[in-house]
């Protein structure tokens, strides 16, 4: 009788022992359930358990629940304090040197035409 061998596909976690949560198979449980329980994602779980049967989990199997590394809270960033009433909003900034230089002719504004000076032209030919 044949021998069946079952072969993870993807990455193998090769990161040693288990780093989470170690959860044993309960009743009912489900890759899915596990991962909605945990916030973890079913390809997570799948990867962090390279050599287990996903498809024939039995009660008692232990399975490895990796976790996110905790993430730091939000430093609150302190707002200035609000103006008096009456107080005139600020100016804008000057503007910067770049934004008066003057345009490359390329760039510049076509010289509008003199109708008066269109009209003696033409009376010329």
């Amino acid at each position: 009788m044949a021998k069946v061998i079952t072969i993870p596909i993807g990455p193998i976690y090769t990161g040693g022992g288990c780093r989470g949560i170690v959860h044993v198979i309960r009743q009912g449980d489900t890759l899915y359930k596990l991962g909605k329980k945990y916030h973890v994602s079913v390809s997570s779980i799948m990867y962090a358990n390279p050599y287990v049967n996903i498809y024939n989990l039995q009660i008692g199997d232990e399975l490895c629940i990796p976790v996110a590394a905790p993430v730091p809270p939000a430093v609150p960033v302190p707002l200035p304090a609000p103006a008096p009433p009456g107080t005139p909003m600020p100016l804008p900034a000057p503007a910067s040197p770049a934004s008066s230089m003057p345009l490359p002719a390329s760039a510049a504004p076509a010289e509008q035409e003199n109708p008066a000076q269109n009209r003696q032209e033409e009376e010329e030919f």
